[in-house]
């Protein structure tokens, strides 16, 4: 009781000797402390006393609440050791802060929204800094943190934005989270190598940061640190890192300079998604995990591709030995043109080519079993979007946003599942191709029934027919390619003193009829029937084959004449005739088609196949 009484006693004639110099608005306690408002106008916090202020639980509670939009000047005299948490949270029009050398501890929120504080002195003694201590104080300019702090705490200095330069001691030991984020006038920082962490979002848009020294004591950059940093230009991983995290670097548009370690062994999806001024990675060449094609960051093997720098241009043939792309891989690679996805690839991540506005066309191969969401959404300049043979589902948003669409071919016979507006934005009378007999069936699914223009493609295998030697004979091709029936007639013509004797797989029947299920070469197979010394070889020959108005028959030397008999493909004789050697035999008179013929004498007998056309 006595001890309450004579600190009471204090405050009271703390108060009545300041009543002297100024006027006295309020007064009270605040932990082992006292504190007095005085001024008119604008105030003049004073806080006195031997000891800690009380730790707040939020600014309401604070006992000069009603007042502190109107507090100008704050004075902490000798003697107190803490500035409590909340203490001075959103005194907006605070502009001059003097705190002694007595003082050890920061508390949390204890200056947030000051945002009228310019600078402010941090004593030498002072070892902890609460978290969120000075975040929002945005006229805050420069500050140095003294020798004993061993941690920056999470978002001390957030949105500091007027912050351009800030000392870090060689005591500290860990940055926070969002320990300097939104410090956009921050234009350098140097992180001593006592750091061994720096938490996630440290330095989220930091716009003005142009460079910065990393510690070689962390092991992992983690997410979002230096996101949105779009004046940083270069930046060199440290030895001792091992891990770049998912958007550590992501959007930082001016940098252009990445140099990767040999000691780093994970770089995450969107590490450095969207840095447009970056035209290549640096990869050392003894690391063991990540190498650098074209320019382009790719893991040791080749088979994963990591990320495109924002900044190449023009064209680019993914290697054959790529298997997947990751996420956002070529997020917002604008001046990419032309992109190749090879055959071997069996996986695209999410967003993989969100935002490549200059992207005319693409073809997804048919490797590719599903596509996720997002992947080319907001390609704006996108044209035409070939779809391979999918089985499983187009994610949501995946073509969103791509305006510029006129054509689509899907070769899935079965429509593939549409995610929630995996089309949206894209003009519903554009023509969709799709494969044979399929059309009705994309037309019944509600999903792709926004479209009114199906078009029904024939298959797209090509049959070619080549002769073995031009000189020695010719073919021809009668191809019937419907939805139904893909199939062929290809027919070889010996000339004269030649003569047909197989194809390139071995058969030897001419004509003949083939259904073509794939890109087909057939070789006519001819040999010469004319010896050395003019004489003609024991062989038979009928041509031309195809046939439009007369066949020439040539007789084996030994044989004079012979019965040529023609039949339909039913079996029918339609026409017989006794024919010589050399002699001509008309058959324009007959519908064009294909048909058999048989050719007799003695005790031979000749059969085969002629197209007349």
């Amino acid at each position: 009781m006595r001890k309450t009484i004579v600190f009471l006693t204090a405050i009271f004639c703390f108060c009545i000797a300041n009543r002297a110099g100024a006027q006295t608005v309020a007064f009270g306690v605040t932990g082992a402390c006292a504190w007095e408002l005085s001024g008119t106008g604008s105030y003049t916090l004073t806080i006195s006393g031997t000891g800690a202020m009380k730790n707040l639980e939020t600014s309401e509670s604070q006992p000069w609440s009603s007042y502190r939009n109107k507090i100008k000047i704050l004075e902490i005299r000798q003697g107190v050791t803490s500035i409590g948490d909340f203490a001075f949270y959103s005194c907006n029009n605070l502009t001059s802060v003097s705190i002694p050398s007595s003082v050890t501890t920061i508390g949390t929120y204890a200056f947030r929204d000051c945002s009228s504080l310019a600078s402010i002195s941090i004593p030498s003694q002072v070892t902890t800094i609460g978290m969120y201590a000075f975040r929002g104080c945005s006229s805050l300019t420069s500050v140095r943190i003294p020798g004993l702090v061993e941690s920056i705490n999470s978002g001390t200095f957030y949105g500091c934005s007027k912050l351009a330069s800030v000392t870090i001691p060689n005591s500290v030991k860990t940055i926070g989270d969002d320990a300097f984020r939104d410090c956009s006038s921050l234009t350098s920082v140097k992180i001593p190598n006592t750091v061994t962490y720096i938490g996630v979002n440290a330095f989220y848009e930091c716009k003005g940061l142009i460079s910065v020294t990393l510690s070689n004591s962390i092991t992992d950059i983690e997410e979002y640190t230096f996101y949105g940093c779009s004046s940083l230009a270069s930046v060199i991983i440290p030895e001792s890192v091992k891990t770049v995290k998912a958007y550590a670097f992501a959007y930082c548009s001016g940098l252009t300079s990445v140099t990767i370690s040999r000691s780093v062994t994970s770089v995450r999806d969107y590490a450095f998604a969207s840095c447009n001024s970056l035209t290549a990675f640096d990869v050392d060449a003894e690391n063991p995990n990540f190498s650098s094609f074209e320019g382009v960051l790719f893991n040791k093997s080749k088979t994963q591709l990591i990320q495109f720098p924002a900044g190449k241009s023009g064209n680019f043939d993914i290697p054959n030995s790529t298997i997947r792309i990751g996420y956002g891989a070529f997020l917002n690679c604008r001046d990419l043109t032309t992109i190749t996805i090879p055959n071997s690839v069996t996986g695209i991540g999410e967003g993989a080519f969100s935002g490549c506005s200059g992207l005319t066309s693409v073809v997804i191969p048919n490797s590719i079993t599903i596509i996720g969401m997002t992947t080319f959404i907001n390609c704006s300049s996108l044209k035409s979007v070939t779809i391979g043979n999918l089985t499983g589902a187009i994610g949501g948003g995946t073509f969103s946003g791509c305006s510029s669409l006129e054509t689509i071919y899907v070769k899935a016979i079965d429509p593939p599942t549409l995610g929630v507006n995996a089309f949206a934005s894209v003009p519903t009378n554009i023509a969709v191709h799709v494969p044979c007999g399929s059309a009705q069936a994309y037309q019944s699914v509600s999903t792709w029934s926004r479209f009114s223009n199906f078009i029904e493609d024939l298959p797209q295998q090509n049959l070619a027919v080549q002769s073995n030697v031009a000189s020695w004979g010719s073919v021809a091709v009668t191809q019937e390619n419907t939805c139904t029936n893909n199939t062929a007639i290809i027919a070889a013509t010996a000339n004269t003193g030649c003569l047909f004797t197989k194809w390139s797989d071995g058969n030897t029947e001419n004509p003949r009829i083939v259904i073509v299920t794939q890109d087909t070469l057939f070789t006519a197979i001819f040999e010469s029937i004319t010896g050395i010394d003019g004489t003609h070889a024991t062989a038979l020959a009928l041509y031309p084959n195809p046939a439009t108005d007369n066949v020439t028959i040539t007789l084996p030397e030994n044989v004079s004449s012979a019965i040529f008999t023609l039949y339909d493909l039913q079996g029918r004789a339609l026409l017989r005739q006794m024919t010589s050697n050399g002699e001509s035999v008309s058959v324009g008179h007959l519908a064009a088609g294909m048909y058999t013929y048989s050719i007799t004498a003695a005790k031979e007998n000749w059969q085969g196949k002629i197209v007349i056309q």
